[in-house]
């Protein structure tokens, strides 16, 4: 389901080339589906459970990656 998902969204970015938003339920929200999403400057917007951990990857010179807790008010105010 999610590589159907994948492939209707890369032919309609082909098709038009103004702002896309998109809209999910709570059930696509994966890392994979995210980071695919970023790729061809989708905007989206997902409705999460309350109990959803997200976290960021942070990598710093000379040390090792390491993920810190991020709530969704924290990635909205980054975005």
């Amino acid at each position: 389901m999610l590589e159907l998902s994948k492939q209707m969204l890369l032919m309609l970015r082909e098709s038009v080339s103004c702002r896309l938003r998109i809209a999910m339920d709570r059930w696509l929200l994966c890392k994979d589906f995210f980071v695919f999403l970023m790729a061809p400057n989708f905007d989206w917007v997902t409705k999460a459970k309350r109990n959803t951990a997200l976290y960021l990857k942070v990598s710093e010179p000379g040390r090792h990656e390491r993920y810190l807790p991020v709530s969704a008010r924290q990635l909205i105010k980054e975005a």
